[in-house]
């Protein structure tokens, strides 16, 4: 067993991370190889292997190492790190990102340096495995002076959190964060710890390194306990915003279509512009869009809520869009944005399946006969519309695939199949409505969004439209008395266009 110093700082240490991994059973470490990552290793390690000197329960430990690609010694760092792992006998792996790419130059590289460690460490995380990182009191002074250069309210001042759950999926700890720097250097020193330390730190043109090198050295010369005023402030902002939370839970879940997380706008007229705000903020949060600021819902107000009623107004927010249909707010992926109106391609019938462009999916089809159907109660007994209109839904878990299902008459000898998307010219005479009806009228009347319209495959025999699939069927596509084959058309999208897709299409034909 190693013998543990039970000093009374050295002690408060390995009580402030015990209390924080309590119960959890598989940690990763981002490593850095720093001295604030290497006291947590060595920790944890301890920890590890005296689990009963501290009340905690086992756990499996291993640690990962970020390489940037910014300094030219990060290779040599994550051999120490691979070193100083192996000392513990703790696993160790090393991970790759670039933030110098051509897409990525004209980028914040220390935020990008950030979010994009964070994702390929989220990514990087075993099944029930929690992250940590080493994050102190000092790193929590120095996010809340970067938050109020940002001009930041209440939640991007409540500063970095201990235990964090990450878009409902990934748990992130920050043992350290009650502790300050001075402690685990002075952990450091009389542990004889081997770091090293990131030429980049001292770079001021970051702005972190700006703050922590050239302002808070004077602030703390002048205001020793200035991390620990700091620290409380943060506390005392996130119980700010906990507070709002929770007043606000009721009202923004009225506004909220748990179906597809849009957002009913029209209430928000008669709020207050803060309650509006603050609505917005945390509808947002829901998409995974980090701390909004005031700038961004106020531009979703005036661009997409304010603009024209017969506009169809987009913002771009990172890597989603926003956009509004029906006194609805949508948040949608950025694919979205594009339209694949006129696209037209042959389906040879020698193959039962056909593959949708963009990531559409699949389209299947199984000829069936209508005795067979009636046989298994597959349709009502009325051969009209009710069966025509037969839809239906599959999902399966394990492939995160759906099946959308339709019926329509077999194609004749004589007509070719063909998937159309977009707009098409004429009037359409489709089943539930006596009178004919341009597409655009169509898509209108079932309430499908702009942003779907063109990524419905249209079934066509010859030039004849078929069937929208899973939205309409045309009089062309009805299954008669006379009709002896039937086609099964089965349309496989992958979840997330799925989810889109089911939730925004409204058909009500009887």
């Amino acid at each position: 067993m190693i013998a543990i110093n039970t000093s009374s700082e050295h002690w408060n240490l390995y009580r402030t991370v015990t209390h924080c991994i309590l119960g959890y059973k598989k940690l990763l470490l981002s490593y850095s190889g720093g001295l604030d990552s290497t006291v947590l290793l060595d920790i944890l390690t301890k920890l590890r292997n005296r689990i009963d000197h501290f009340t905690s329960s086992p756990f499996i430990l291993r640690a990962i190492y970020v390489n940037h690609g910014i300094s030219n010694d990060a290779d040599k760092w994550a051999s120490h790190c691979s070193d100083q792992c192996k000392t513990r006998g703790i696993p160790f792996s090393v991970i790759h990102i670039n933030c110098y790419n051509s897409e990525n130059k004209r980028r914040n590289t220390e935020a990008l340096a950030r979010n994009l460690r964070y994702k390929k460490l989220y990514d990087h995380l075993d099944s029930k495995e929690i992250l940590l990182t080493a994050h102190h009191m000092n790193d929590q002074a120095e996010s809340l002076l970067l938050a109020l250069k940002r001009g930041s309210g209440p939640s991007g001042l409540s500063g970095m959190s201990k235990n964090t759950l990450y878009a409902n999926k990934y748990r992130l700890l920050r043992p350290l964060l009650d502790c300050s720097r001075e402690q685990l250097e002075i952990y450091a020193y009389n542990k004889k710890l081997d770091w090293i330390e990131d030429d980049t730190n001292s770079d001021t043109r970051f702005d972190r390194n700006f703050l922590r090198i050239k302002i808070l050295p004077s602030i703390y010369q002048r205001w020793p306990h200035f991390n620990q005023v700091v620290a409380r402030t943060a506390q005392l902002c996130k119980d700010q915003e906990s507070l709002l939370n929770e007043l606000l839970s009721e009202s923004l879940k009225k506004l909220i279509d748990e179906s597809d997380g849009s957002l009913l706008f029209s209430p928000l007229f008669q709020c207050s512009i803060p309650k509006r705000q603050a609505l917005l903020r945390r509808w947002l949060l829901n998409f995974s869009i980090k701390m909004p600021s005031y700038q961004l819902v106020n531009r979703i107000w005036k661009e997409v809520v304010l603009s024209r009623r017969d506009a169809t107004p987009i913002l771009q927010l990172d890597k989603c869009l926003c956009r509004r249909f029906r006194e609805k707010l949508y948040i949608l992926p950025v694919n979205m944005k594009c339209s694949l109106n006129k696209i037209k391609l042959s389906w040879n019938i020698m193959y039962n399946a056909f593959i949708l462009p963009y990531n559409l999916g699949k389209l299947i089809y199984q000829p069936l006969s209508i005795n067979e159907c009636l046989s298994k109660n597959s349709f009502n007994t009325h051969l009209n519309i009710n069966f025509s209109l037969n839809m239906s839904y599959n999902f399966s878990e394990k492939n995160k695939k759906v099946l959308t299902h339709c019926f329509v008459r077999a194609p004749k000898s004589d007509e070719k199949i063909s998937i159309m998307f977009g707009n098409i010219d004429g009037l359409l005479y489709i089943l539930g409505r006596n009178h004919g009806r341009h597409l655009k009228k169509i898509w209108q009347e079932l309430g499908v969004p702009p942003w779907l319209r063109s990524r419905i495959p249209l079934l066509f025999y010859n030039k004849t439209l078929i069937t929208a699939i899973g939205v309409f069927i045309t009089q062309n596509g009805k299954i008669t008395n006379k009709t002896t084959i039937l086609w099964k058309i089965s349309w496989l999208q992958n979840i997330l266009f799925h989810k889109i897709f089911k939730n925004s299409v409204r058909y009500h034909l009887e």
